[in-house]
């Protein structure tokens, strides 16, 4: 039973390698990533950008910094993450 959980539980790319176009795509990502959040601090700190939260805004902050080490993980190694944390 404990192995049937160890199974569902197991990322589906466990520790594969990765192919040089997903590489270059996980680089893209991560340079707009950069980009992306440069500008926006640029745009709260300097001209003083209004911020309102919502619930859905810090799910998706959560979202995007999990795939963004999920992608940097791919872009430096070339291999996928044994499980579902890039950073194990």
């Amino acid at each position: 039973m404990n192995e049937f959980f160890k199974q569902l539980f197991k990322a589906p790319w466990s520790n594969q390698k990765v192919g040089l176009l997903a590489r270059l795509l996980a680089f893209l990502f991560l340079a707009f990533g950069l980009f992306t959040v440069c500008t926006y601090a640029y745009l709260v700190i300097f001209e003083g950008l209004s911020i309102s939260i919502s619930v859905l805004d810090v799910v998706t902050v959560i979202a995007i910094i999990y795939m963004t080490l999920l992608f940097g993980r791919v872009a430096l190694t070339g291999k996928a993450p044994k499980g579902w944390l890039p950073w194990r």
